[in-house]
């Protein structure tokens, strides 16, 4: 699964993973996403940090608490919010 606001991110990651057999759902965010990951249960999720209403921070924590296992991929592009990986 796919979740940014904006419709580039999602275009891109759908062109090229369906290319490598993977099904993939692009998602808005929003408080329609948390229904959506409990329907769903995506393995992997790409997320976007700044998203309106729900914030990636928030959608990471539900997704933590929902299903431990389900790999998430934190994004941003605001360079100001970027820091070193905890290890």
């Amino acid at each position: 699964m796919v979740v940014d606001d904006g419709p580039g991110i999602p275009a891109f990651v759908e062109c090229f993973a369906q290319g490598e057999g993977f099904d993939v759902i692009a998602h808005a965010g929003g408080y329609k996403l948390l229904t959506a990951l409990r329907a769903l249960k995506p393995d992997v999720v790409l997320l976007d940090r700044d998203l309106p209403e729900v914030g990636g921070l928030d959608i990471l924590r539900a997704i933590r608490d929902a299903d431990p296992t389900c790999h998430v991929i934190l994004m941003t592009a605001d360079p100001r919010s970027i820091r070193p990986s905890r290890p």
